[in-house]
């Protein structure tokens, strides 16, 4: 612990290494001297590492420790404690980065040729991989290469799927006859078209992109497919693919076996370590009906008698469900869940959940308040306070479109910031994005906002701050 004076009004805070039962720390707790105080710290920042503490200092705006592992230093904002929705990003100058691309698009997001700048990959509708490598703010993306044909659209993710720091790239093609392909990073932005064996064989009804994680606890990733019944398939390195025979049996109250919809995310949702699986499911073939959300909760096992997963069905959380996306939004060291959820697809709204009692997820206290039908959202810390930030675009009731930002105070509370969200409305104009993604597209250290339209334009906007 230490006593200093955080932001600067005269009073001396306190400044806590948050450890667990064995001394580890990964975040640094601020409590304000205030008239008000609750005991619940005023922010919540995280160090992005775990350490052993030795010592702690506060200096000029930084906050320093002396770890086991060598000196860290976070800078902190002063002005920004304690933390208000009343943001300090402002986002500036849309610029278009590549040219439009034929729609539906596919894309992925990842500093491809380690240069410390996010690149946008892209798939159009006839199934052309680019790789759009970014370059100096405001400037337009370069394409590495000839663009390379996978013969039809599809999903595309990035991944480091043979664990040497450089991320490849996933390809589900949208045509079934086509087989799933992971191409290789060469760090510069290329990739090798060979698969060489590093993915398995894959079911033949598939439902969308498989989940990824290391689910036996060896260091290698495994793959959770989302066909009708789901299979998983343990990578057993230079001993190649295992499939686990342990089934993945989940039924609803009335006794219907569910199936997977391809919806799915990978995350340590429970805290254990052990890398879980979030799926939506549904109970018929064709998806009519209501869907479910199920933690798969990971055993850490690969014996066929315990199986890789425990199932817990949500039972409050009947409709549809899409747009998965896992973040703390509270600053506790807990996974949460950020979804689209709605009675019926025409009324999905933006939803934010917590993993609560008996592993169900349900509402998350201080959720923003959705405006109409969610199209897609994005999280980041954007004005880099510690907590994470999330950008939402929906359709509104009347027939237009809003793109929202929603700051988080610190505590887990969302409200729209409004300086903030006026130069975003300012930025974006009138572009009606299907898709967001928040990344540092120019090297600065900051999130950039990236969007895409039904059509296949692609704007970048970029943030600031004083």
């Amino acid at each position: 612990m230490l006593c200093r004076d955080v932001n600067r009004d005269s009073r001396m805070d306190i400044l806590v290494a948050r450890e667990d039962e064995r001394g580890v720390c990964d975040e640094i707790g601020i409590y304000l001297n205030s008239d008000n105080g609750d005991n619940a710290p005023d922010a919540i920042l995280p160090l992005g590492a775990r350490v052993n503490v030795e010592a702690l200092e506060y200096w000029r705006e930084h906050i320093v420790l002396a770890a086991g592992t060598g000196l860290l230093v976070l800078k902190i904002n002063p002005a920004a404690l304690p933390p208000t929705v009343d943001s300090k990003v402002r986002f500036i100058e849309a610029y278009q980065p590549v040219p439009q691309i034929p729609a539906p698009l596919a894309a992925a997001m990842a500093d491809l040729n380690d240069d410390g700048r996010t690149d946008l990959a892209a798939i159009d509708r006839d199934g052309n991989l680019q790789i759009w490598l970014s370059g100096a703010e405001g400037e337009p993306f370069t394409p590495a290469g000839e663009s390379i044909l996978l013969g039809s659209g599809g999903s595309l993710q990035a991944i480091d799927f043979d664990r040497d720091s450089a991320p490849d790239l996933l390809y589900i093609p949208s045509d079934p006859a086509l087989k799933p392909r992971v191409l290789r990073n060469n760090r510069e932005g290329r990739f090798d078209t060979e698969d060489q064996g590093l993915l398995p064989t894959p079911p033949s009804i598939l439902r969308g992109a498989p989940a990824l994680g290391d689910f036996d606890r060896d260091g290698d990733l495994d793959v959770l497919w989302p066909s009708p019944l789901g299979r998983v398939q343990f990578n057993e390195g230079r001993d190649g693919w295992r499939e686990s025979r342990a089934q993945l049996e989940i039924r609803e109250d009335s006794g219907l076996r569910l199936q997977f919809s391809g919806e799915l995310c990978c995350a340590d949702f429970t805290g254990d370590g052990i890398e879980d699986v979030a799926a939506v499911m549904q109970a018929t073939e064709d998806g009519a009906g209501p869907q479910y959300l199920v933690l798969l909760e990971g055993t850490g096992s690969s014996d066929d008698e315990v199986g890789p997963f425990r199932a817990w069905i949500s039972g409050a959380l009947k409709g549809r469900l899409f747009g998965l996306s896992p973040a703390d939004f509270n600053g506790d060291g807990r996974l949460d869940l950020a979804v689209g959820y709605g009675a019926t697809d025409a009324d999905v709204r933006l939803t934010l959940l917590k993993l609560g009692s008996g592993r169900q997820f349900e509402p998350f206290d201080g959720s923003p308040a959705a405006k109409g039908r969610l199209l897609d959202l994005a999280l980041d810390d954007l004005d880099r306070d510690g907590d994470l930030d999330l950008i939402a675009s929906e359709d509104l009731p009347d027939g237009g479109n809003t793109m929202t930002l929603w700051v988080n105070d610190g505590r887990g509370q969302f409200g729209e910031a409004t300086e903030a969200q006026a130069s975003l409305a300012r930025a974006i104009g009138d572009f009606r994005a299907t898709n967001l993604s928040l990344a540092d597209f120019t090297g600065d250290g900051r999130p950039d906002l990236l969007a895409i339209d039904r059509d296949g334009n692609v704007v970048i906007v970029r943030t600031t701050l004083p």
